[in-house]
C-alpha cells in the first residue's frame, strides 16, 4: 500500500476504540462475463459524483466513509473505471469521461475500492471482500502511519510495517471474546500500548481496521483506528 493516499488525512482523536462503521452484505446478482466491486472513501466525499457503468447506462455511486457502497459490475479483462459526469459544449449532452482506471489482480475474487483525493487528483486502495480470501470472523489490520506497529490480536502476535497489512482468518469462535491490541516502539525502543479493545467475535462479522497517526494531548505520537464492518449472509460464511 502507498501511504501517499492518507498524506493529508486529519487526524480525529476518537479515544482508544475504532469508529465503526457497520452494515449488511447485500447480494448482488452478476450478469455473465461480469464481477462485481464496491467503492468506499475515506472521509465525507466532497469532490465530483462518480459514476460506474452498469448495463442500463451510467449509475451515480453512492459513496460514504467507510461504508460500502452497492455491488456494481466490471469486466476484469478492462478493470475497474470509475467516470466523472459533464455536459458536452458542442451537443449539450451529457458525457462521461474516466476519472481513474484501476486494473484488479486476477487473485482478487470481490474488490474494495477505497478512495479519495489527493492534491485534487483520485488516488485509491484495493482490498479484497471475497468469502474465500476474507472469510467471516476475520480481522484484517492495515498500517497507514509511518511507523511500525506491534499487534496482538489473541494469540496472534505480528509486526506491520508502514503501508502494510495484516489479516486474521478467523480462528476466535462465535461470541468468543477476542483482545486487540496495538503498540509503538517508545524513546527507549519498547513497546508501549497505544489502542486496545475487547471484541466480540461473530462467525459472520468482518471487520477491517486501519491504523493512522495522530498526536497525544502531551504532543507525542500516538495512532488512532477508524474501521469498517461488514456482515455475511450465511450461505456466504
Amino acid at each position: 500500500m502507498k501511504l501517499g493516499i492518507f498524506a493529508q488525512i486529519s487526524a480525529v482523536l476518537i479515544g482508544v476504540v475504532c469508529a465503526v462503521h457497520a452494515q449488511d452484505d447485500v447480494t448482488e446478482k452478476q450478469e455473465p462475463g461480469t464481477s462485481v466491486f464496491h467503492v468506499t472513501t475515506w472521509g465525507d466525499w466532497k469532490g465530483d459524483s462518480l459514476y460506474a457503468k452498469t448495463k442500463n447506462g451510467f449509475q451515480q455511486i453512492d459513496l460514504h466513509h467507510l461504508s460500502k457502497s452497492e455491488g456494481l459490475p466490471f469486466k476484469r479483462a478492462e478493470g475497474i473505471a470509475l467516470h466523472l459526469k459533464e455536459t458536452d459544449a458542442d451537443s449539450g449532452e451529457d458525457v462521461f469521461p474516466v476519472a481513474l482506471k484501476v486494473k484488479v489482480p486476477a487473485t482478487m475474487r470481490i474488490p474494495l475500492l477505497l478512495v479519495t483525493r489527493v492534491d485534487e487528483k483520485l488516488s485509491y486502495q484495493l482490498y479484497d471482500l471475497s468469502p474465500e480470501n476474507f472469510p467471516g470472523g476475520s480481522y484484517r489490520f492495515v498500517n497507514i502511519s509511518r511507523e511500525p506497529i506491534l499487534l496482538k490480536a489473541g494469540k496472534n502476535h505480528q509486526r506491520i510495517d508502514p503501508g502494510k497489512e495484516f489479516l486474521v482468518k478467523g480462528g476466535f469462535g462465535d461470541r468468543k471474546l477476542v483482545k486487540l491490541a496495538v503498540y509503538l516502539a517508545d524513546e527507549n525502543n519498547k513497546p508501549k500500548r497505544v489502542w486496545a479493545v475487547d471484541s466480540i467475535n461473530r462467525k459472520s462479522k468482518r471487520m477491517t481496521m486501519f491504523f493512522y497517526p495522530a498526536k497525544s494531548i502531551s504532543g507525542r505520537l500516538t495512532l488512532r483506528c477508524k474501521s469498517m464492518v461488514d456482515y455475511l449472509h450465511a450461505k456466504e460464511e
